[in-house]
């Protein structure tokens, strides 16, 4: 018997791991040895859910590739919450990664954020975010999922379109004054995260379609304005169901 490859989701929050697990069927929580488990299916479908709590980028490149040898992977999908730093990305909106990259912002930025680099970047970690290279998203996969985005639309988002945007990841947290402003400006991206860059690392290394999705939980505009932990676990794991539904569907078609 041909066992047919696994799609592989990646969550960052266990509400929303229960959530997604309650999705699928024959279900059996397992570890791996390194994160805890999901096995399931989904449209009959073999499907796998990892959680990776908390999902930065050296958990995720480690997760990816530490599954790539466990199981036959056929895609790997990372559902996750980001937060905006482009004001016309609002709360609720669901994004897919179309490109990753490393960024550095200093704890205490100078009043001109056109300061010269070496007054603002400084030590091994601004160095190494500046000299790591920009990784696209497989153009097959994103194109699956962008060539029907109502079906990856959850019916609580409270934005009927599905964006792709530019992704800036970096374990530390956006602080301070004008910290997005310098981010956007800087990096040329739309969106933050903590994982992004590390799961497309990883998949690219392991030659592994991979796509990233996000749901905005904060947007730039206005910092007060944002979703409540519980709606953005409704949105995500509808989300991340309805990317696995588009997965299967593609892969029985194929066979």
């Amino acid at each position: 018997m041909i066992v047919p490859p696994t799609i592989v989701l990646f969550a960052t929050e266990r509400r929303v791991a229960r959530r997604v697990a309650r999705g699928l069927e024959r279900r059996r929580w397992a570890h791996s040895g390194l994160v805890p488990l999901c096995e399931g299916f989904r449209r009959r479908w073999p499907v796998l859910l990892v959680l990776v709590d908390g999902g930065h980028n050296d958990l995720l490149y480690v997760s990816v590739r530490h599954l790539s040898f466990l199981y036959r992977v056929q895609a790997v999908v990372l559902a996750e919450q980001v937060v905006s730093v482009n004001p016309r990305i609002r709360p609720g909106t669901v994004v897919l990664g179309e490109s990753a990259r490393k960024y550095f912002c200093p704890t205490a930025l100078p009043g001109n954020l056109d300061a010269p680099e070496e007054l603002l970047f400084r030590g091994s970690e601004a160095e190494e975010s500046l000299a790591a290279p920009i990784l696209q998203t497989a153009g097959g996969l994103r194109d699956l999922l962008l060539r029907r985005p109502q079906s990856l639309i959850s019916t609580n988002a409270l934005c009927g379109e599905l964006l792709p945007v530019r992704i800036g990841s970096s374990l530390r947290p956006l602080r301070g004054w004008r910290a997005k402003e310098f981010v956007r400006s800087r990096f040329d991206v739309d969106v933050v995260d903590r994982g992004g860059y590390g799961f497309l690392e990883a998949s690219r290394h392991a030659s592994i379609l991979a796509a990233v999705l996000g749901i905005v939980g904060e947007d730039s505009a206005n910092r007060h304005e944002f979703l409540s932990p519980r709606k953005l676990s409704e949105i995500t794991s509808e989300v991340a169901l309805n990317a696995i539904d588009a997965l299967t569907k593609e892969a029985m078609a194929s066979l």
